[in-house]
């Protein structure tokens, strides 16, 4: 069973049949619907969810119900690097910034608000997904911003509490 690495722990992620999915021992049924190479429609019962995953090689960030999630796809037996979390937080989708709530230095825990894009009249906050020290931000408000650019590079705080 694949196996995910985050924050929040490691996850079993299987698809047990068409459409039929186990997430940590929980059955799902979820179907999804491509929208571009990066963009899903999570489909689960008469609820319709767009979700977000920028993958490079073992690494995924995923944007999901207004959460961010850096998870780290582990091989067989492989334990987790500790560098999990790569902590380039970039955007989801094309929108203006609203607000930018960290400098450079801060020190943040997980879950604090990174800042805030508006894009077709919503908000979507962008969280830190895990305790981390903000090395850069690479955007400020009123900025137009593209799909996949890199707003905000972090630096975990607890890099070895990511290994096993």
């Amino acid at each position: 069973m694949p196996k995910f690495k985050s924050a929040q722990g490691v996850h079993e992620v299987s698809q047990i049949a068409n459409g039929h999915f186990e997430i940590d021992g929980d059955s799902q049924e979820l179907s999804f619907q491509n929208l571009d190479s990066n963009h899903l429609l999570v489909k689960q019962g008469h609820q319709q969810t767009p979700l977000y995953i920028h993958a490079a090689g073992d690494r995924f960030q995923v944007f999901y119900q207004g959460e961010y999630y850096s998870l780290q796809r582990l091989q067989r037996g492989q334990q987790a690097d500790s560098g999990v979390a790569s902590g380039r937080i970039i955007a989801p989708l094309t929108g203006k910034v609203i607000e930018v709530a960290v400098t450079a230095g801060q020190e943040l825990e997980a879950g604090v608000p990174l800042l805030i894009l508006e894009s077709m009249k919503m908000e979507t906050a962008l969280t830190s997904p895990f305790a981390a020290r903000v090395l850069a931000v690479h955007c400020q408000a009123g900025d137009q911003v593209a799909n996949e650019q890199l707003l905000i590079e972090l630096e975990s705080l607890n890099p070895t509490e990511d290994s096993d």
